[in-house]
């Protein structure tokens, strides 16, 4: 049984919609910082593939700059992980497991008052 978003109450529905926008907005810092870093990095290895393409060269540019592969591939698998996410969230719906994970966490933003960093976004 999958429960839609409606069926939760108003402080869960905004931490589950405060929650979607904090992953998109970690997924936008990814790509904003981390992906322009690394290919600023790897400019010299484009060069080079622009001119003579082979996956061979892919493969050695992404092997010999082992940090600026790995920001690449943590973009790239963010991206993917909030995508799936996502869509099953939207295939789905909310899990009962996860229906109760956000109403306990409602509370508890509740039960913390305003000293709570997300107890504005969840209360007004």
């Amino acid at each position: 049984m999958t429960i839609s978003h409606s069926d939760l109450t108003k402080p869960a529905q905004k931490l589950f919609t405060l929650q979607l926008y904090g992953r998109w907005f970690l997924v936008a810092i990814a790509w904003l910082t981390l992906a322009p870093l690394s290919l600023w990095e790897l400019r010299e290895d484009i060069n080079i593939i622009q001119d003579h393409f082979t996956w061979v060269a892919v493969r050695y540019s992404l092997a010999f700059n082992i940090l600026p592969a790995y920001c690449l591939f943590f973009c790239v698998a963010i991206t993917g992980s909030v995508l799936v996410w996502q869509s099953i969230y939207i295939l789905k719906g909310i899990s009962p497991r996860e229906q109760l994970r956000l109403e306990n966490q409602a509370k508890k933003i509740q039960a913390a008052g305003p000293k709570h960093p997300l107890w504005k976004w969840i209360v007004k």
